[in-house]
C-alpha cells in the first residue's frame, strides 16, 4: 500500500478502518489478509517517532517469527509515509535499517487480538504488508480503541468525513465486507456492489489537493493508487464537536466586521490576574494545539457545516464569514495562519504574568486571533488543577520534611479518585493528566490516556492499587465483614491491597478485625513483602486518623524514625480520602506532627477538590488583545474598567523575563527578544515545540524558592 504522502498526526476518532491489503507481495515484503489500525499513526511510525505501534490482525493464532535480516531504505524526499517502489517506511526522510521477517502469512493472531509490533514500523508496501516481530496481548479487543490516523491518503477526519488525496470519492458504492477475492476483483475494475471502481488508480500518487468523502458503515473507501487497495470504514462518534470553526463562543462570528478598517494584525495573551494562589503550574496548551488546532484543519465541508449552524445559531446568513474561512482553505492550505508562543508546559511561575501570547501572521484574517479566544481560553482548566494538586504537594512535602527520614513517600500521597466527580471523561483526563505532574498515585486512567496521546509517556504515569469498596464489603454482610477482608489479603500476597474499614463501625473494624481476627494475616502479608493500606471513608479526619494510629499502635507497635517521630510497620498504611482538600490535608498532617506521629503514615485521597471544586476565576485567568496594526501603525489596545481595577489588561507586545530571580512581564516590546522565555509553541498550523511529560514533570518539582506554605495557609484561614 502505497503511502508516500505524508500522513498528518491530527487525531481523526472519528472512523475505524479495516485495511484489506493488496495480494500481490513484492520481494521484500510478505502478504497479510487484514490489518485494523489502532493506535495513533499506526501506518505512519515517521511522522510520530513512536517506537512501538499496536496494531489488530487476522490469521492463524500461532506464534510471529522473529525478525530475519535487515533492509536498507532508499531516501524520500518528503518525511514519513510509506515509499513507493521499495515500500519502507524511512525516518526523517534519511536512509534507515528495518528488520525483515520471513513469512508471516500463516502466523497472525486470530480475529480480534491487539499486538504489539516492536521497533518503529509496521511496514505495508509494495502491494503487500510485512510486519515486524510481534507479540499478542492478551484480553484486549478492537472494541477499546479508535483510530486516530487514516493511511495513506486519509488526512483528517471531521464529522464522519474521510479526506482523501486526489479522487472524488463522492459516488462510492455500499456493499458488504469484501474479502480479499473481491477486492482483487474492484482492482481490476470488475463490478462491486453494482457499481464499478476504477481499474488504474495511479493518478493518487500525484498528491493533488485533498477532497472528501463521507463514510457510513460498509462503505468501501479507495485510499491507494497503485494496486487499488480497499478498506471498509465505520464511524464512530467521538463528541459533540468535531469542527474546529464551532471551537467560538456565538458572537465571535461577527467580531471580523468590527474592528478599524484597514486592521491586519491582531496580538493578544493569556494570563492568571491572581485568584486564590500566589503561582501558577503552566500545563495543557499543548493538549489544546494538537487536539484541535494542529494540521489542515480547516476544510470545505468544515466550512459548510459551521455556515449553516451558525446561521441557525444567529437567524441570519450574512454574519459567518465564509469568505474569510476559504482564504485560509485557498492560501494556508487549511492550516490556521496563527503564531503561538508560551512559557514552557511544567513552569511554575507568580500569577500576573504573561503566560502566552497570539497573534495573526496572515494581514488579511486578523480576526482569527481573537477568534481562537474560546478554546485556547480553556487552557485555564488544567493549570488551575495542576496549581491545586501542587499546592496540595507543598503541604505534604512540608511536613514529611519536618517528620520523617527521607521524601520517598511524598510523590504518591495524594491518590486521584475523582473519575466519577468531574463533568465528562474528556474532564477527568485533562485533569487527571494536570494532577499526575504533582504525583504518581491514580485511580482515573483517563489521565494516563490522555498523556499517552499527547505527551509521549509510553505506559501509565498515575498507579493504583487492588482495593476493595463498600459494595464488596457490604454482601458479605455485617455479621461477616471479617470475611470480606480476609479473602483480599488471602487472593493478593505480596502486594498492595486496600481495604475500607468503616462500613460499619470503624473503630471495631480497626481493633478487633484488623488487631486481632486478622492480625496473623496481615503480618504474614507484610513478610511476603506485601502492604495494608486501612481507609476510612467518613467522619472528622483530624479525629479518624490520629485514633486508628493509637489503635494500630498498641497492635502492631511503631518504630521512631530519626527525627523523633513515630512510624508504622512498613507493611501497614493509613489512606484517607474523604472530603479531602489542602486545607484538610495540612490540619490532618498538623494534628499527626503535634502528637508525634510522622506524616509517612497516612496518604490522601481527593476528588472533586482537585479536578472539580474551581472555575476560571479560580486563578481570575483571562485573553486579551494588547496590540493591532491598523494601516501602517501600531496601536496599544488595553482595558482600564473604573469599577473594577483589577481587570485592567496589559498593553503592547509582551515578553517575559527573569531579573535577580523573579519572574518579570515586560510590556511595550521593551522586552530583550534574546532573553524572552516565551518560546515559539505553534505557527501556520505546525507545532513547533513538543513537551514530553518527564520534562514537564522536572519543571513543576518542589523547590527553595517556592513561597512559604504555611504563611500561605495561615492567610487561608483568615
Amino acid at each position: 500500500m502505497d503511502c508516500a504522502t505524508k500522513v498528518h498526526d491530527k487525531p481523526c476518532d472519528k472512523v475505524a478502518v479495516t485495511v484489506v491489503a493488496p495480494s500481490q507481495t513484492s520481494p521484500a515484503s510478505t502478504s497479510l489478509t487484514q490489518v485494523r489500525v489502532l493506535d495513533p499513526l499506526a501506518l505512519a511510525t515517521v511522522a510520530s517517532g513512536l517506537k512501538e505501534e499496536e496494531v489488530v490482525t487476522c490469521g492463524s493464532s500461532s506464534s510471529l517469527p522473529q525478525p530475519q535480516g535487515t533492509t536498507t531504505l532508499p531516501t524520500l524526499e518528503e518525511v514519513g509515509g510509506l515509499v513507493g517502489g521499495g515500500q519502507y517506511i524511512t525516518m526523517g526522510g534519511q536512509q534507515v535499517t528495518i528488520p525483515v521477517v520471513g513469512s508471516v502469512q500463516a502466523h497472525m493472531p486470530s480475529i480480534g487480538h491487539v499486538v504489539q509490533v516492536s521497533g518503529s514500523t509496521v511496514p505495508l508496501g509494495g502491494g503487500g504488508a510485512s510486519v515486524q516481530a510481534v507479540q499478542t496481548i492478551p484480553g484486549v479487543t478492537t472494541t477499546e480503541y479508535s483510530v486516530q490516523a487514516l493511511p495513506p491518503q486519509a488526512v483528517h477526519t471531521a464529522q464522519g468525513y474521510i479526506f482523501t488525496q486526489g479522487f472524488d470519492m463522492d459516488d462510492l458504492p455500499s456493499t458488504q465486507p469484501l474479502s480479499q477475492s473481491t477486492e482483487r476483483e474492484s482492482r481490476q475494475g470488475q463490478e462491486t456492489g453494482g457499481k464499478k471502481l476504477p481499474a488504474n488508480l495511479s493518478h493518487l500518487d500525484n498528491r493533488q489537493p485533498a477532497r472528501s468523502v463521507k463514510v457510513g458503515v460498509g462503505s468501501v473507501v479507495v485510499q491507494r493508487g497503485l494496486g487499488g487497495s480497499v478498506q471498509q470504514a465505520t464511524t464512530m462518534d467521538t463528541g459533540p464537536v468535531n469542527n474546529v470553526i464551532l471551537l467560538a463562543d456565538c458572537y465571535k462570528v461577527g467580531h471580523y466586521q468590527m474592528y478599524p478598517p484597514e486592521t491586519t494584525r491582531l496580538y493578544s495573551y493569556f494570563e492568571s490576574r491572581g485568584g486564590k494562589f500566589p503561582y501558577v503550574c503552566f500545563f495543557g496548551l499543548q493538549y489544546i494545539l494538537k487536539r484541535w488546532l494542529s494540521g489542515p484543519v480547516v476544510t470545505k465541508e468544515v466550512v459548510q457545516e459551521a455556515k449553516e449552524v451558525y446561521a441557525a445559531v444567529l437567524n441570519r446568513d450574512d454574519i459567518f464569514n465564509e469568505a474569510g474561512w476559504n482564504h485560509i482553505i485557498e492560501h494556508h492550505g487549511g492550516r490556521l495562519p496563527l503564531r503561538i508562543k508560551a512559557v514552557p508546559e511544567g513552569t511554575v511561575l507568580p500569577t500576573k504574568n504573561v503566560l502566552f501570547t497570539v497573534e495573526n501572521t496572515d494581514p488579511a484574517v486578523p480576526w482569527i486571533t481573537s477568534f481562537f479566544e474560546t478554546v485556547l481560553s480553556q487552557t485555564w482548566y488544567p493549570m488551575t488543577v495542576a496549581t491545586i494538586s501542587r499546592i496540595n504537594k507543598q503541604v505534604i512535602h512540608h511536613y514529611h520534611q519536618l517528620t520523617h527520614d527521607t521524601m520517598d513517600k511524598v510523590n504518591i500521597s495524594l491518590h486521584d479518585c475523582g473519575y466519577r466527580g468531574v463533568s465528562s471523561v474528556e474532564s477527568a483526563a485533562i485533569g487527571s493528566a494536570a494532577h499526575l505532574i504533582n504525583f504518581m498515585s491514580s485511580d482515573t486512567i483517563a489521565g494516563s490516556c490522555m498523556l499517552r496521546k499527547y505527551y509521549h509517556v509510553t505506559t501509565v504515569a498515575g498507579f493504583s492499587g487492588l482495593v476493595n469498596e463498600h459494595s464488596t464489603v457490604t454482601t458479605w454482610g455485617k455479621d461477616t465483614e471479617v470475611d470480606a477482608h480476609k479473602s483480599i489479603l488471602t487472593n493478593n500476597p505480596g502486594t498492595l491491597v486496600g481495604c475500607v474499614i468503616d462500613s460499619y463501625n470503624v473503630w471495631e473494624c480497626v481493633d478487633k478485625i484488623f488487631g486481632e481476627e486478622l492480625k496473623e494475616k496481615v503480618l504474614q502479608h507484610g513478610k511476603s513483602g506485601g502492604v495494608l493500606a486501612l481507609r476510612p471513608d467518613s467522619g472528622d479526619p483530624c479525629v479518624v486518623v490520629l485514633r486508628i494510629l493509637e489503635i494500630l499502635e498498641k497492635h502492631y507497635g511503631v518504630v521512631v524514625n530519626s527525627k523523633g517521630y513515630k512510624t508504622l510497620p512498613p507493611f501497614l498504611h493509613l489512606a484517607q480520602g474523604d472530603g479531602m482538600n489542602y486545607v484538610k490535608v495540612a490540619a490532618v498532617l498538623k494534628v499527626l506532627e503535634e502528637n508525634g506521629w510522622s506524616a509517612s503514615c497516612v496518604g490522601f485521597g481527593a476528588g472533586a477538590s482537585i479536578l472539580q471544586q474551581m472555575d476560571r476565576d479560580t486563578l481570575k485567568c483571562a485573553y486579551k488583545c494588547s496590540l493591532a496594526v491598523v494601516g501602517d501603525k501600531e496601536v496599544e489596545v488595553f482595558k482600564n474598567p473604573v469599577t473594577d481595577p483589577g481587570k485592567t489588561s496589559k498593553k503592547g507586545r509582551l515578553s517575559l523575563h527573569r531579573e535577580e530571580g523573579s519572574y518579570v512581564t515586560k510590556q511595550h516590546g521593551h522586552g530583550d527578544p534574546d532573553t524572552d522565555l516565551l518560546v515559539p509553541v505553534f505557527e501556520n498550523g505546525e507545532l513547533l515545540r513538543d513537551y514530553t511529560f518527564d520534562e514537564i514533570r522536572e519543571r513543576a518539582q518542589i523547590t527553595d524558592q517556592d513561597p512559604d506554605i504555611i504563611e500561605f495557609l495561615k492567610g487561608c484561614a483568615q
